[in-house]
């Protein structure tokens, strides 16, 4: 397997009604490829749409995400 080292914010709205093991599930999968930071952050109250539901806290988060990683 080709390893691609690709930075990647993974945003999930708790309400979506995915189960943690599905979240596991989803990394795996859809990052397995990827050797770079993968950071996971589950937003309570928020659903699918979890941009809409949780805008505020979404912009904050990746203000802080790109800024931590900022070369």
């Amino acid at each position: 397997m080709k390893f691609v080292h690709q930075l990647a914010l993974l945003v999930i709205g708790l309400a979506a009604g995915l189960a943690a093991a599905d979240i596991w599930e989803e990394v795996e999968h859809g990052y397995a490829d990827n050797d770079g930071d993968t950071t996971i952050v589950a937003v309570p109250g928020a659903g699918h749409f979890v941009q809409q539901d949780a805008a505020e806290l979404i912009t904050e988060t990746m203000r802080w995400w790109l800024l931590a990683r900022k070369n």
